[in-house]
């Protein structure tokens, strides 16, 4: 079957969103996240490999390598085969594309684990999670399962379509206004930094979907509402340095903008804000800061808002002068502007990926999900969230050492009356 870069030359722009991560990749950001499923079985590495492999029409835009370009970095069609591996004890870490067959995506596995890492520059969380859907689909296939789609994964059985190949940034952009949004500096989580070769210590927390969403409704909140407003208080009680300081606690929340669009694609397509809690001199409780969160969700996650900023994002990148610079020049102007408003402005991120629907044929297959943001220098922890089969699970990564933070958000769930089962890396425990 051929795939749509076939017909095209083989090659496409990167989105609006990937043009940053290329030029902010260094030694202490990876800019790579991961995405698990965890089935009921161990995972048969032949079988895995030959899933990845029959994929390979299908997505199109995942199976290509990164070129540099005179003016931007461009991706076009890799001839060859990516290779699965055994899952490494580094989680996120850079993804050597030499060693990797000129991938971006690495497919590993470990006892009954399917894992795909991802260089966020290929795709957001939405599309990452529609091609690991798609690979143990394919996977549980070649075990001999009878299951059918039930239209919820891509099989290798269909063609790929232009709308799940756009750039829905730029398909979407409407001119004026633009709206950056005003944001500012963010309160640090202090620690022990874990060195660049140690990896990164993960905690995750997994509970019963409904002993999580009742808590939330008994606050009259969202789930991510909850979560966000848990996270900031944990950050709170575990750090009285923040009664001190100046800056606030900022959530930074990706919002997924198909939703708004009815954008099919693949591709990144996602934006961000900030709920932005002060804390100077404040004594406050979970419910101030549960008000104060609301109160910003409702300001920010409006169309007409969340549009001003994909704008802005727009018209940065189609300014005649910046279009005309050389790509190194764009490398540094896109590094000083995530420092300016990225890194600097988040305590810590929250991404839920929402509820990971598969077809009932699947689902005594799989028995749950993880979701692993990136972390780096400056953003130290990373708070990705998941649901598959009732299961909620929410993947705290971090870069440094200490684990108070995570000790409070996780008792303060349990005091609200959610089960948890908390799984760890034992990363905390070693000597440094």
């Amino acid at each position: 079957m051929g795939t749509v870069l076939e017909y095209e030359n083989k090659w496409f722009p990167l989105d609006n969103a990937a043009k940053l991560y290329p030029a902010i990749l260094g030694p202490k950001h990876s800019c790579v996240f991961r995405l698990s499923m965890n089935m009921s079985q161990k995972v048969n590495r032949a079988f895995l490999q030959q899933a990845v492999e029959d994929l390979k029409p299908r997505f199109p835009t995942m199976y290509v390598r990164l070129r540099r370009g005179l003016f931007w970095n461009y991706y076009e069609y890799n001839e060859r085969m990516p290779k699965v591996r055994e899952e490494s004890p580094y989680m996120n870490a850079h993804i050597d594309t030499h060693a990797n067959n000129g991938y971006h995506f690495t497919v590993f596995y470990y006892n009954n684990r399917i894992t795909l890492e991802t260089f966020h520059s290929l795709c957001d969380g939405t599309g990452a999670l529609a091609f690991i859907k798609a690979i143990a689909y394919r996977y549980l296939e070649l075990l001999g399962n009878d299951l059918s789609p039930d239209g919820l994964v891509l099989t290798m059985h269909e063609k790929p379509s232009p709308a799940e190949m756009e750039d829905s940034f730029l398909k979407c952009f409407t001119g004026s206004p633009t709206d950056r949004g005003e944001v500012k500096r963010a309160y640090r989580l202090r620690g022990t930094r874990i060195s660049a070769m140690g990896g990164y210590g993960a905690i995750n927390g997994k509970a019963d979907v409904a002993s999580v969403l009742a808590a939330a409704k008994k606050h009259g909140a969202s789930l991510t509402q909850y979560l966000a407003a848990a996270l900031a208080y944990a950050v709170y009680v575990s750090d009285p340095a923040t009664r001190r300081s100046k800056d606030p606690i900022n959530v930074c929340v990706p919002v997924n903008m198909r939703r708004y669009h009815g954008s099919q694609t693949l591709r990144n397509f996602s934006l961000f804000f900030h709920t932005s809690i002060p804390c100077k001199n404040l004594e406050l409780t979970f419910e101030d800061i549960l008000s104060l969160v609301k109160g910003q969700f409702a300001f920010e996650i409006k169309k007409e808002k969340l549009q001003g900023y994909l704008n802005a994002n727009v018209a940065a990148e189609k300014n005649i002068a910046l279009r005309l610079c050389p790509l190194p020049i764009k490398v540094l102007a896109l590094r000083m502007t995530n420092y300016m408003f990225g890194s600097l402005l988040s305590t810590v991120t929250l991404s839920n990926l929402g509820d990971v629907q598969l077809p009932e044929s699947m689902k005594p297959h799989v028995r749950d999900f993880d979701f692993n943001l990136s972390v780096g220098n400056q953003l130290t922890h990373g708070v990705g969230v998941a649901t598959c089969n009732n299961r909620l699970t929410v993947s705290i990564l971090r870069s440094i050492y200490e684990t108070e933070f995570e000790r409070c958000f996780f008792s303060f769930l349990a005091s609200e009356g959610v089960t948890l089962e908390v799984q760890s890396n034992l990363r905390e425990e070693y000597d440094f």
